[in-house]
């Protein structure tokens, strides 16, 4: 178990050095080494033409809602019924892609994380619409398996429910049983984001009442992860949450433990990802440095990096308040709920969230 001490010191490294405090594992310096893959990467200039008309749209605007992308998320597995779990990727018509049963077809690389994992392009026979879709293909490896058992009960458990919408889809998933090459042989359908938390903080550090949304909407994530998953992260970076474009107008309610409060909807929804190191929770201490260590994220902060961008003193005073109130509290034994302590003194105090009700409410969630 942590001290106070390696807490503190785990948010300096990430402050010196832009990193996750997981950054010397074989994980993440070998996702370092390889870029993130969004939407836009997806929209080649031979894609422009064939998409235009439907980039302007209805569907493809209000394609982020909760309601439609559990509406796509039935379309998608139903062209992959076809597909069985234990189904198995073969060679495709040209060189570098593949198949699996001629219905889902890996067409481009765009990712290496060393060893671990790469992403492919993706697409699905007889499909409409302009959806871009990704096929991680990995090991079968102990923390691959346990992301994939998370994101399935993420699934399965909230997003079908529609009981949050910051998680990120997983379609489905395929572990072939055949003897094929060992990195080849489980395969993830996602769906993609359009940024993450550290590309986007840079571009949002002048607009305080925006950057107080995406930070309040951070911290709903990651309670939201520790209460309907009954995990602890353990990888908390910006690269780990990433953010849909939003078109809704309106508030969004959140009740936990019969306390309501209420975030203006912006142009970004942000999810958190990644759940290869999240464990179950097993204290109150290891829930707060979840909290804790999202922090230097939005400090943007880093000696390594000459280019990084300082937010404004009112915002970074803020966040410091914030930092020491969850330090303090870490060393904190007697049993209290800890999400209901983030509400109580973190998000209504600083007045990050709303208490008084909205005229017009979008959703309500139940946490």
């Amino acid at each position: 178990m942590s001290s106070i001490k390696e807490v503190k010191e785990n948010i300096n490294k990430k402050i010196k050095s832009g990193k996750s405090s997981r950054s010397s594992s074989s994980k993440s310096s070998n996702s370092s080494k390889s870029k993130s893959v969004f939407v836009q990467d997806f929209l080649e200039e031979t894609d422009i033409k064939k998409i235009q008309r439907f980039l302007r749209s209805k569907l493809f605007i209000d394609k982020n809602t909760l309601d439609n992308r559990v509406k796509y998320l039935n379309y998608i597995q139903n062209k992959l019924k076809a597909i069985k779990d234990n189904d198995c990727l073969e060679p495709g018509e040209l060189t570098n892609t593949f198949t699996v049963k001629n219905i889902l077809h890996l067409e481009k690389l765009f990712s290496s994380k060393g060893t671990n994992s790469i992403i492919y392009k993706t697409s699905i026979s007889k499909i409409f619409g302009a959806f871009p879709i990704a096929t991680k293909v990995m090991k079968i490896t102990e923390d691959n398996m346990n992301e994939i058992k998370i994101m399935e009960m993420v699934r399965d458990k909230i997003i079908i429910p529609k009981r949050s919408k910051h998680f990120p889809i997983m379609y489905k998933t395929i572990k072939c049983d055949k003897n094929i090459s060992e990195n080849h042989k489980l395969l993830s359908i996602n769906e993609l984001a359009n940024g993450d938390l550290s590309g986007l903080i840079p571009n949002i550090l002048e607009d305080t009442k925006l950057f107080f949304n995406i930070f309040a909407q951070t911290l709903i994530a990651i309670g939201s992860f520790h209460i309907l998953t009954n995990h602890l992260h353990k990888d908390i970076h910006g690269g780990n949450f990433l953010w849909h474009n939003n078109n809704e107008k309106g508030y969004y309610e959140y009740i936990y433990n019969e306390t309501s409060f209420y975030i203006k909807a912006c142009n970004y929804n942000i999810m958190i990802y990644d759940y290869s190191y999240a464990t179950e929770i097993t204290g109150k201490k290891e829930q707060i440095s979840d909290y804790s260590e999202i922090i230097p994220t939005f400090l943007n902060e880093s000696f390594s990096n000459s280019n990084s961008v300082s937010p404004p003193k009112e915002i970074k005073d803020k966040l410091n308040s914030i930092l020491d109130i969850l330090i303090k509290k870490y060393a904190d034994k007697t049993d209290y709920d800890v999400f209901l302590y983030i509400i109580e003194n973190i998000l209504i105090p600083f007045n990050i969230v709303e208490t008084k009700i909205p005229k017009k409410v979008i959703k309500t969630y139940k946490l």
